[in-house]
């Protein structure tokens, strides 16, 4: 409800700033607004894009004020480096013949919030107005919008709009909401807490119209899922279903058409999970869980490989490396890669296996240039009995690569990657060097798998496909509209569609192949993030048990 509100916040004064641009006079000032700085622990892209809006509309509701709100401003968006500078903002405004520029930062500590803005003269550099306001809960920020649009015009117009009264969003009565009955309540709303999966699943087919499937959906986690695994931890020959869940790991019991919390780490606000995995490497019989992570602000690598030690989930190593978790015909294999020399990747890639009590680098894999721990998948993917690459380029096109290393084929259209990110080195993708690490983003590819997971006979290529709204205008920003999963297979020339599942709103985040009612049919799992957390709420995801008749 929260997210709603705020978008239709947002909606309102999108038309009232069409309304304005089109009436303003040639004398008007023009102003700026660039995107804010957000400092959070979460992804906040979604409020940095919603605060330039508001200002935008805030600002141009009074007659003498023009918005600079263009294709040529956006493209100028996609140079910027967060944060952006003063100096910068000036040369921008310049360029774009602002009379203003502003600039700004919210800074978010649990519910705790500030906002410091700066109005500075594009001819000059000086500064016009300095603005700074802090707040008890996260809907202050809407009130501080305001505020400082109202600070703007009166410093340059002598007079302001009185300020829109936003009302901080207050939770529904339970006394009230406890009347409704079930009846009237959409099937969503009927789950009873975390554990349940509905046990019957719906008969549908795939949009080819002819792959015979059965679809079982949980009912919705309160937050974001990034990464999901499978593996027995406990021992007891059952594999068991692992989420990074609102940057913490969790642990549920497949059984009965229901899944359960076994068990949960703690939460490190320092710490970004965003890729798990877990297998026996140690060979005592459960699988450990390898979580890649980022501490610091990001700005180290420092992964963590937990096991069950018979009551919960304990720290047994830290590696200063990503790793991942391959099927080979041999069993599962332990892969680690370390950062670059001023990269995020280093060149080789590793073996890992356990020895003296630690997991130590055995042997390098042999990739292609540019590919990484994540980008790529092995397997007979042409059926031919050769075993190919399938690897996802750095711009999100999908390359079979043959045992020589030449492409046999690469796709025609991109397939998007996740939410989950990476920040750049200071001095990674551009040639230069700051004592500031860069903000720019590497986006993770998602997991591209080679199977056969209808059952056919012949392997495919499964992969995500989510819809970015922004179509890749914005470097720093992801969007999604929604998401599906393709099957490609290899018709002779190259990889053609086979099926897809249907689209469901929001994106698909990860994607794994698992038996995990023990009948020898695999079935495709794959998390689905409905919502994305905002400052006002914490999103809200699902999984979707996917099985082939």
């Amino acid at each position: 409800m929260k997210k709603r509100f705020f978008e239709t916040i947002i909606s309102i004064s999108a038309i009232v700033l069409l309304f304005s641009i089109t009436t303003v006079a040639a004398s008007d000032i023009r102003i700026l607004v660039l995107p804010f700085d957000i400092h959070t622990s979460g992804d906040m892209s979604f409020l940095q894009k919603g605060i330039q809006e508001m200002l935008n509309t805030r600002l141009t509701a009074m007659d003498g004020i023009l918005a600079i709100d263009d294709d040529e401003t956006r493209n100028q968006f996609q140079k910027l480096v967060d944060p952006i500078s003063e100096p910068v903002a000036v040369s921008l405004g310049k360029s774009l013949k602002a009379d203003f520029v502003v600039i700004g930062r919210v800074t978010l500590l649990g519910e705790q919030v500030s906002t410091d803005s700066r109005l500075l003269e594009s001819s000059n550099g000086s500064v016009r107005l300095n603005f700074s306001r802090q707040g008890k809960t996260q809907g202050n920020i809407l009130t501080h919008i305001n505020q400082l649009a109202s600070e703007i015009q009166e410093k340059l117009l002598g007079k302001a709009e009185t300020p829109v009264a936003v009302q901080p969003f207050q939770s529904p009565n339970p006394a009230e909401t406890a009347i409704t009955a079930e009846s009237h309540q959409h099937p969503e709303k009927l789950w009873k807490g975390i554990d349940q999966l509905s046990n019957d699943p719906i008969k549908t087919v795939t949009q080819d119209g002819k792959t015979a499937v059965s679809i079982w959906k949980s009912h919705r986690f309160d937050g974001e899922t990034t990464s999901i695994a499978k593996g027995d931890i406990d021992g007891d020959q059952q594999d068991e279903i692992i989420l990074i869940l609102n940057n913490v790991v969790s642990v549920f019991r497949y059984q009965d058409g229901k899944v359960q919390k076994m068990a949960e780490t703690g939460s490190n606000l320092d710490a970004y999970l965003f890729r798990v995995d877990a297998a026996d490497i140690n060979g005592n019989g459960r699988a450990e869980i390898f979580v890649n992570r980022l501490i610091q602000d990001k700005s180290r690598l420092k992964s963590i490989v937990y096991e069950w030690d018979g009551n919960q989930l304990v720290q047994v190593a830290e590696l200063d490396r990503y790793l991942r978790v391959i099927q080979s015909e041999s069993g599962d294999i332990l892969l680690g890669q370390e950062t670059g020399m001023g990269g995020l990747f280093a060149t080789t890639i590793e073996r890992m296996t356990w020895k003296n009590d630690t997991y130590s680098a055995s042997a390098a894999i042999a990739l292609p240039s540019r590919a990484n721990i994540f980008s790529y998948s092995q397997g007979n993917a042409l059926n031919d009995g050769r075993n190919v690459i399938a690897q996802i380029t750095s711009d999100n096109y999908i390359k079979v690569i043959d045992p020589g290393g030449d492409a046999e084929w690469i796709s025609p259209e991109r397939f998007t990657g996740s939410a989950a990110w990476l920040p750049y080195p200071s001095d990674d993708s551009d040639g230069r060097k700051s004592d500031m690490p860069r903000k720019k983003r590497y986006f993770l590819p998602q997991r591209i798998l080679i199977s056969d997971i209808d059952r056919d006979g012949k392997n495919e290529i499964l992969v995500i496909k989510n819809n970015d709204m922004t179509t890749y205008l914005f470097p720093n920003l992801r969007v999604f509209k929604n998401g599906h999963i393709e099957c490609l297979i290899w018709d002779g020339m190259g990889m053609s569609p086979k099926w897809k599942t249907s689209d469901v709103p929001g994106h698909i985040s990860d994607v794994m192949i698992a038996d995990l009612n023990k009948d020898n049919r695999p079935e495709m799992v794959f998390s689905v993030v409905a919502t994305q957390s905002t400052a006002f709420s914490r999103g809200e995801s699902y999984l979707v048990f996917w099985a082939p008749n």
